[in-house]
């Protein structure tokens, strides 16, 4: 179903908010979607006008180090790396959208890949264009904005210089299928026209929310005591859960139960150690994207602003870290949420994950039923890590 702004004329003279409420009735019923501009939380396929491809992460979203985006023919059913999720950012620590009371043409939106849940980014240094981590910073360089052409065709605009997306050459060679942005776009040239596709994907996404992080013992922090008490914990809590539990996770009730049970309170103590840490959520890094980054001619009390990838935050026993991230997957490719902490001079090294419904993790198990809201623990016993997360995941 194209988006098309000839399909609703008779709700032309509508008040904004009735047009979203009766855009959101044809959806459910399966007839025209949207009159000038998409509604949040739609899913769709986005197609160049001139070379008819569509707009997808390469590898198809499913490489983490292979970012770049571009255009190509598209499957049917087209896979995730060609699904796009559209949603109005909200000013953090808000219910505000950008621009809300602006006319639609005027509002931004972040455009999610489901393949790999990273936002459509202009590239910093140069005009092409890629997939980046979630930046709740709202960069205008992943902002971006549909102005509507004559004939249901969009213009897309980013928001940092004002440039349009476009196929290289503006869709008129085969071999050039890369995507950048570029300035004096106009409705003429089909090469700057985009068109959006409603994708039925009803029970197919869901998202993930990681409101805080909290660590017990740091990874620096391993000393004997630290693994007879946890082992202690584990070992309690992992009987009362059954044989079901996932040995890399474990719900914080039941943690917390086995710890009064053994009477430890090893997690409560103040263990010495740094960890220099960030979340990935199926292998994407989550969070940070921008806080420190370490620079080897400096000790750790040498932070210095970050100029490159590498990004972590310094924590300590004890302590929380509000993170407040959301990532959008697609739940039949399952879920995998990781705590890292960056190592100078050789590999990351892995504090503990969870792991649902993964068919690349041979400890996965099935998604809870959702909504879920609560606590998991991740640990790694030989790192003697034990972190806390406070999670949500919904259904979308």
């Amino acid at each position: 179903m194209t988006i098309n702004r000839k399909l609703a004329n008779t709700m032309a003279h509508r008040t904004k908010c009735f047009s979203l409420i009766l855009g959101f009735m044809f959806v459910c019923a399966g007839g025209p979607a949207f009159a000038e501009q998409p509604l949040p939380g739609t899913v769709v396929t986005i197609k160049n006008g001139k070379s008819n491809y569509h707009l997808t992460q390469d590898n198809n979203g499913l490489n983490d180090s292979t970012r770049n985006v571009s255009v190509w023919p598209i499957p049917n059913p087209p896979n995730d790396g060609f699904l796009w999720y559209l949603e109005h950012p909200v000013i953090p620590h808000s219910n505000v959208i950008m621009e809300r009371d602006e006319p639609h043409e005027s509002q931004y939106w972040h455009l999610i890949n489901v393949a790999s849940g990273l936002r459509l980014t202009k590239d910093g240094n140069d005009r092409n264009v890629s997939d980046w981590t979630p930046d709740s910073n709202l960069h205008n360089n992943q902002l971006w904005k549909f102005i509507e052409g004559p004939n249901g065709e969009f213009h897309i605009v980013n928001k940092l210089e004002g440039m349009g997306l476009d196929q290289a050459y503006q869709g008129n060679r085969d071999d050039k299928r890369n995507v950048t942005v570029w300035p004096g776009q106009n409705f003429d040239d089909a090469g700057w026209s985009w068109y959006l596709d409603v994708q039925d994907v009803t029970g197919k996404l869901a998202k993930l929310t990681i409101n805080s992080v909290k660590c017990y013992v740091p990874s620096s922090g391993k000393t004997l005591a630290t693994d007879v008490a946890i082992g202690a914990v584990s070992a309690v809590a992992f009987a009362a859960a059954g044989p079901e539990v996932i040995t890399s996770y474990i719900l914080a009730d039941v943690l917390f139960g086995a710890a009064v049970e053994v009477g430890a309170d090893a997690l409560l103590e103040k263990y010495d150690g740094v960890d220099m840490i960030y979340i990935t959520a199926n292998h994407v890094r989550a969070w940070p994207e921008n806080k420190y980054v370490h620079h080897p001619d400096f000790d750790l009390k040498g932070f210095v602003e970050p100029t490159y990838s590498g990004y972590f935050e310094p924590i300590e026993s004890q302590q929380t870290r509000y993170v407040d991230e959301e990532y959008i997957f697609d739940k039949s490719a399952g879920l995998a949420i990781g705590i890292w902490e960056y190592d100078w001079g050789s590999g990351d090294d892995n504090l503990g994950d969870l792991v649902w419904n993964r068919k690349d993790h041979p400890r996965s198990k099935p998604l809870p039923d959702l909504p879920f809201a609560g606590d998991v623990v991740l640990f790694n016993a030989d790192e003697g890590s034990f972190y806390h997360l406070s999670i949500t995941i919904e259904d979308i």
